[in-house]
């Protein structure tokens, strides 16, 4: 749990996760804003 809240990427979704409306966002949302694919982010 803690490698995978010491990735930058991940803290950086999280914390875009977050401040959504209702706490939830789609990843089409998220894409823009990562410089990763659509898939990668739902994994992550």
């Amino acid at each position: 749990m803690f490698k995978a809240l010491g990735d930058p990427v991940r803290l950086r979704l999280l914390s875009t996760i977050a401040s959504h409306k209702g706490g939830e966002a789609c990843v089409c949302e998220l894409t823009g804003v990562f410089d990763l694919s659509g898939p990668t982010i739902s994994t992550a």
